[in-house]
């Protein structure tokens, strides 16, 4: 099935579990068999979801996102001939501006790394977007190397996915295979008891 597939492609438990939840409370609402879905029942039990549930447009163009893999897949396969999300589009999300950090500051930050944690920490943080107290919360089973991508949780335990560019991906698996500890965190201490990394910890 896709969850297998998506396993063999190198996703993360954490992703697969993802896909598997937003699947499963579709099937749950809809319950028909997949062969009878149409578009219009799938827009509105995206738009019922959002309502219901008052949750962002992030989190619906993630969920969009999880139900277009599963019906391309099953039109790959073909179970269907043609997958009804194809006609859904990406969700727009305002785009907000943040204050950036200027260039040469980025570049200093990276010269004072001496590091390899250090310097994929400065690159996830960067590249994501995410903030401090998300990054520490992560553990290395969260990220999918493949997709480039890890599914964070926010305020209020609100998940979402952030990615990130091929220089991170580098960069944080330098540093994944250079650890000789076993702790399921992300980032670690550098002192011998490698315990997860703290806010207080991350000093930018």
């Amino acid at each position: 099935m896709l969850l297998t597939a998506k396993h063999l492609e190198g996703c993360s438990d954490k992703t697969i579990r993802y896909y598997r939840c937003n699947i499963e409370k579709m099937l749950d609402t809809i319950n028909i068999p997949v062969i009878k879905i149409t578009t219009e029942m799938l827009r509105k039990y995206l738009v019922e979801y959002q309502t219901i549930n008052n949750c962002g447009k992030v989190t619906i163009d993630n969920i969009r996102r999880s139900l277009s893999t599963f019906f391309s897949w099953l039109e790959e396969e073909d179970y269907i001939i043609k997958s009804p999300m194809k006609r859904i589009h990406k969700v727009k999300t305002a785009v907000i501006v943040k204050d950036t950090i200027p260039d040469e500051k980025i570049e200093i930050l990276r010269d004072n790394c001496n590091n390899l944690r250090d310097r994929a920490m400065i690159d996830f943080l960067l590249s994501t977007g995410i903030r401090v107290g998300e990054l520490v919360r992560l553990n290395i089973d969260d990220i999918d190397f493949s997709e480039r991508e890890c599914v964070v949780y926010g305020k209020g335990d609100k998940e979402r996915k952030a990615y990130f560019d091929a220089k991170t991906k580098i960069h944080l698996l330098n540093y994944i295979e250079s650890r000789t500890d076993n702790n399921i965190a992300l980032f670690v201490s550098l002192n011998k008891q490698h315990s997860r990394l703290t806010e207080s910890g991350v000093e930018l």
